[in-house]
């Protein structure tokens, strides 16, 4: 749902899979990177055919998705090695301080 409503789902199912099911954090961040990837792929394969609806142009900006390729790439080999390196409490710490972090921002943009 958290996928579908353009959160991404990390955000989400991370939290979750820690709270409700009682995963390893270091088991849960490469099984949310998987459910995300899967949401995006879905998506992606459909949206490749469509049309802008205004432009004479297709709905994906593959120029600009070319442009974000490197950076993904690095930071996911440096989230990987920082999974390797930390221990899990660290992580659940770092990953509770972004959600509140992120909580507070968004609550801040929603009431103005």
């Amino acid at each position: 749902m958290a996928n579908a409503s353009g959160l991404g789902g990390g955000s989400v199912i991370v939290p979750c899979l820690i709270l409700f099911l009682d995963f390893d954090p270091k088991i849960t961040v490469p099984i949310a990177n998987l459910a995300v990837f899967c949401g995006t792929f879905t998506k992606s394969t459909k949206e490749v055919t469509e049309r802008h609806p205004d432009k004479d142009r297709p709905l994906i900006d593959w120029n600009l998705s070319l442009l974000f390729i490197i950076p993904v790439i690095i930071g996911t080999k440096l989230g990987v090695f920082i999974n390797m390196v930390i221990p899990s409490s660290t992580l659940q710490l770092i990953g509770a301080t972004a959600l509140v972090g992120l909580g507070i921002n968004t609550w801040h943009k929603s009431t103005e």
